[in-house]
Parts: structure tokens; sequence; C-alpha cells
């Protein structure tokens, strides 16, 4: 089936969103589609997509949910181990992997330490679970500790990590209690945090939701 396809410009409340969009190329009214683009952006394997919905007798429109930020298309490649690796805005690594469900949610991140054996201890004391791969996880969640120093590859620096607890204050008085170094202490209007140091420097926010929680 031949195709109408064409870069469009939408203007939101926020601004004009580039978008793509596609239609069979023959009269008629089609029904509409909306294709959400995923966490590495507009790029050729999603227009495809959509050309394939289009030859299904469908009008559809990728639209770049990044206008916001600028234009941003970044160059995924498919590594063996399955992963789609690429680099986010200011060269942040980056990878998907297949998972359960069908929403997009972190599955774990990678830190460099110059003494792996000794950060994973480290994140033991602060409420971490070490796991046979040497990982350190809280509940599903996990961190890969790798061998590595700060300057490999000139990459940014992850340095700060977050996690949802039910008591912030317990948390700091139990560090208090056990000598651990307190960074910080954040009581918003939200929320309550304590910011405990890590190994080599990396901060672990323990962060409670007061009553009403809400992000605006």
């Amino acid at each position: 089936m031949a195709l109408i396809e064409k870069d469009v410009v939408v203007t939101t409340k926020y601004g004009q969103m580039p978008s793509f969009a596609v239609c069979p190329d023959q009269p008629g009214a089609f029904p509409g589609i909306i294709f959400y683009m995923d966490a590495p952006g507009i790029r050729e394997e999603l227009r495809n997509m959509c050309r394939r919905i289009a030859k299904m007798g469908y009008f559809c429109l990728l639209p770049d949910l990044f206008y916001r930020l600028g234009t941003i298309r970044l160059d995924v490649a498919r590594r063996d181990d399955g992963v789609a690796a690429f680099e986010a805005p200011a060269g942040l690594p980056l990878g998907l992997v297949q998972g359960e469900g069908r929403d997009f949610d972190l599955d774990h991140v990678v830190l460099s330490f110059e003494d792996p054996e000794a950060a994973a201890s480290s994140f033991e004391g602060l409420g971490f679970e070490r796991r046979p791969d040497g990982a350190v996880a809280v509940q599903d969640r996990f961190v890969r500790v790798v061998r590595g120093t700060a300057a490999d590859g000139g990459r940014p620096l992850l340095n700060h990590l977050a996690l949802l607890v039910d008591d912030a204050h317990g948390i700091q008085s139990d560090a208090e209690g056990a000598g651990f170094e307190i960074d910080d202490v954040k009581d918003a209007a939200n929320t309550f945090a304590v910011f405990l140091r890590g190994p080599e420097g990396v901060r672990v926010e323990y962060v409670e939701h007061k009553p009403g929680f809400a992000l605006v």
C-alpha cells in the first residue's frame, strides 16, 4: 500500500512539537493513532512501526516528546546481551532491558568503585542486601558494583541513590546511633529526607513522603 508521510508541527501549550505523520495514500477518513516514543526517542525504527500501522488503514502520528528540550536524537546500539544501549543528554550511558509488563521502570544501575568489595560491604551497612552475584539490592532493584574509577571514559558521575522509606526520621536516629556520616537533612513541604555518605563519595538518600504528598 502506498503511503503519505510528512514531518509536521503540532502546537501545544508549551510550544511547537515536531511530529511524524503517515497515512494511506488513498481517499477516505482513517482512524487516528498517536504512537508514543520510548526512552531512546524518535528514530527510524519508530517511523517504520508507524508505517506498518498506517498500512493497516490508520492515520498514525509520532510526536517528539523531547521537544521542550530541543532536538534530541539518540543512537541506539543493540548489544549481544540484548541491551539496547544509548547515550542520554550530557553523555550519560543508559540501556533498555526486557522485563515483565509494559511500563518503563528502573531495573538497575551500574556504579564503578576502586574497591568493589569494600563498596558492597558499605552498602550492606546502609541497608542494602548483598546478592550472590556481587550486586547490592533493595527489594527488586539493584546496583551492580564493578571495578573502575571516576575518570573512566570521562562519563558524567552518578553519585546519588534515593530510596523511598516509611520513616526517614527513624533512619536518621539509627544512623546517628551507629556512627554513620550524615551528609544532609532536608525537611521540605512534601518530604523529609536524610542523606548518608556511602562508599567513595556516593550519597544515599532516604526520603519519606509526608501525608498529602504530591508532585505539584
